[in-house]
């Protein structure tokens, strides 16, 4: 089979396109308006919470610190074995 004419072909698909973003007819004039579920305000004061705890708790890393300092830091392999084996 051969086609000899490609004109033909895209003018089907032209036939039929609309801009459906644009409509013709004017819509009412009204004001747009947004309500957030009570779900949606409680997680938003989560994020806050969260947002504002810092990232690290530097009493906990003074602490550790000091107790390097001190040699009297030490830690179980057995403990960090069974933390890590938690995660899993």
């Amino acid at each position: 089979m051969r086609i000899n004419s490609m004109s033909n072909v895209s003018g089907v698909y032209n036939a039929n396109k609309m801009n459906k973003a644009y409509s013709k007819k004017p819509s009412g004039v009204g004001q747009d308006s947004v309500s957030l579920s009570s779900f949606a305000k409680e997680l938003s004061i989560a994020k806050n919470a969260v947002d504002n705890v810092p990232d690290v708790r530097m009493e906990k890393v003074n602490s550790i610190k000091q107790q390097i300092k001190n040699g009297t830091y030490n830690v179980s392999a057995e403990e960090i074995a069974d933390k890590i084996i938690s995660k899993l």
